[in-house]
């Protein structure tokens, strides 16, 4: 899969999509709601070859803006960091980047808890220390025999399920550090090298990264495998004090598409399996 990062600007004008107004309506008059979507975010969002948002949430958002025609609905596509940063001052409206639940965005965003999407988590593990590993538990478990887990961002969503499961687990920890500086990519990258024995991934990451002839760490394939622990809900982030009757129609016409199978479908033609069938956690209680 080929991602070109492009400006937000030039990607903008290229969808027709820049506003002429400063005060929050279109040209249509409609109230203009700005979503911003991750531009590099695997198979969940991305920007094709042609220079087109693509990708798993950005089509199931496609159907929901299609079932409001009371709005103005701008798709903005932007850096990870970006999205969370427009967001809070005030730039855009809502933010779409395959974001988990957790205390510290429940307190910064407003976030309907109807989930977006479905992610399958778990953790890429070194082969040597994989048998018998089917949970966070097992794992730490492994830690005796020498595995040690990768640095993990600060602030993600994918460190704060490890953070939880520590507190739930103060006998059986997980030991690892936290740090601003890592990227999701170069931890599994380090696991692969054989620097650390496991880290938090996506089954979508293992499957591009490492699985796909073309993934940036295909040499690596045979020295690690993946093993899911959760499925997470992944929801829309929206700044505070949006207006509300825009919130409650999000949320109808997102079930709507869900209990019609629309983005079951959509789930299975992009990732190759229903993301939306089965339990899933979200870590926010």
């Amino acid at each position: 899969m080929k991602k070109i990062l492009v400006s937000v600007a030039a990607l903008a004008l290229a969808f027709g999509l820049l506003s002429c107004s400063k005060n929050g309506a279109g040209k249509s008059g409609k109230q203009k709601i700005k979503i911003a979507f991750a531009q590099d975010e695997g198979i969940c969002s991305y920007v094709d070859e042609n220079d087109n948002l693509a990708g798993e949430e950005v089509e199931v958002w496609r159907e929901i803006a299609k079932r409001l025609p009371e709005y103005d609905i701008e798709f903005i596509p932007t850096s990870q960091d970006d999205l969370r940063v427009g967001l809070q001052t005030g730039n855009y409206d809502g933010s779409v980047g395959d974001f988990f639940l957790s205390r510290e965005r429940i307190e910064k965003f407003e976030i309907p808890r109807e989930p977006l999407d479905f992610t399958w988590t778990g953790m890429l593990i070194r082969k040597e220390f994989a048998d018998g590993v089917s949970s966070l538990s097992d794992l730490a478990k492994k830690q005796k025999d020498g595995l040690k887990v990768a640095p993990q961002n600060s602030g993600y969503g994918s460190t704060y399920i490890l953070e939880v499961y520590n507190e739930q687990n103060p006998d059986n920890k997980l030991e690892f550090e936290t740090t601003s500086e890592q990227t999701w990519s170069s931890t599994q990258n380090y696991v692969g090298v054989g620097r650390y024995g496991a880290t938090v991934a996506q089954k979508t990451d293992f499957q591009t990264n490492f699985v796909s002839e073309d993934g940036a760490y295909h040499e690596y394939v045979d020295q690690v495998t993946w093993v899911p622990t959760q499925n997470v809900g992944a929801y829309t982030l929206f700044k505070k004090g949006v207006d509300k009757k825009f919130l409650d129609r999000y949320v109808e016409v997102l079930k709507q598409i869900k209990a019609e199978g629309i983005a079951s479908e959509i789930s299975r033609r992009v990732y190759g399996y229903d993301a939306y069938s089965g339990e899933y956690v979200d870590y926010a209680n």
